[in-house]
């Protein structure tokens, strides 16, 4: 209806209130319309007003429960608030939906990921590559299968994404990461690394204030043995915002030799399912997880309650 549009319109230009008005609008008009919940949770979300957004995501399944991108959005929603669990059951609900649908598939693995259940998200990758699946299918699953172990199959799926496309840094800082764990790719490992900054610097040039970038910058420099340039990255992250990569960081710390850092990194942060899933899968930083200090400090940093 005219009034869904003109909200989304407003939505779209950053004029939320306008927005939110509108779709409450036509909400009064049409109060079964779950077009008209599903644009307004995408408003409160927008607008940080998470609960509100969360009850109209979930009257817009109620109102029209076949409707998969109902289910993808919420999915999507659940999944920035960190709540993976609700997050894969929302995805698996749309994929019953929409068998096929690569998107939700992706999403869903993507959730798989997340929670460490490694082997679940590289079926549903899998999947995806019959049909065609660009970079970023092939770098999941290159993920997906190093953190099995399976480095052999992470070197070639990470080479498959590069074939399709070879000037994103991630790519190559993974598939350095990958070579690591291969006897005998000691060089080509170090040149994948090298490849992975110089891209990476590039990015960082068109947005120096982005932390993501410093972070695996931090990664690459440390898995170089660059140890100054690792903890130069390191500092640009402020403090406060550091949760996000705690993870990364925590790893650059442990690959430098500096383990008193990267446990006092991880005993600074509440650890999420995301992170935790990260430090103790992750090869490089087995010896970190197995120290008793860091063990203690895991279990504590579980025990204290999220905000």
């Amino acid at each position: 209806m005219a009034r869904v549009k003109l909200g989304e319109i407003y939505s779209d230009s950053g004029r939320i209130g306008d927005a939110i008005r509108e779709h409450l609008k036509a909400l009064e008009i049409s109060p079964g319309n779950a077009e008209a919940y599903r644009s307004l949770g995408q408003d409160y979300s927008a607008a940080g007003r998470y609960s509100e957004a969360e009850a109209a995501y979930l009257e817009a399944v109620k109102r029209r429960p076949t409707d998969w991108l109902a289910h993808v959005v919420l999915g999507i929603f659940y999944y920035q608030r960190g709540r993976y669990p609700e997050a894969r059951s929302a995805y698996e609900n749309a994929l019953k939906l929409t068998p096929d649908n690569d998107v939700v598939i992706r999403n869903l693995a993507g959730v798989h990921m997340r929670l460490g259940q490694y082997a679940e998200a590289s079926t549903l990758i899998q999947k995806t590559l019959a049909t065609g699946a660009g970079t970023r299918g092939y770098n999941m699953l290159g993920i997906a299968y190093y953190y099995q172990r399976r480095f052999r199959e992470a070197s070639s799926a990470l080479e498959s994404s590069l074939d399709i496309d070879n000037s994103i840094y991630v790519t190559w800082g993974n598939l350095g990461t990958v070579y690591r764990w291969l006897p005998g790719s000691e060089a080509k490992a170090r040149a994948a690394f090298q490849r992975a900054v110089e891209l990476a610097e590039k990015a960082q040039r068109i947005t120096p204030a982005d932390n993501n970038i410093h972070a695996n910058l931090a990664e690459y420099h440390a898995k170089l043995g660059e140890k100054k340039q690792a903890l130069a990255e390191i500092q640009a992250i402020p403090d406060s915002a550091r949760r996000p990569y705690m993870a990364r960081i925590a790893l650059a710390y442990e690959l430098i030799g500096d383990r008193k850092r990267a446990i006092e990194t991880v005993r600074s942060q509440v650890v999420d399912a995301s992170a935790l899933s990260d430090l103790r899968n992750d090869p490089d930083l087995e010896k970190l997880w197995n120290d008793q200090e860091f063990q203690s400090v895991i279990r504590t940093s579980q025990s204290i309650p999220r905000h």
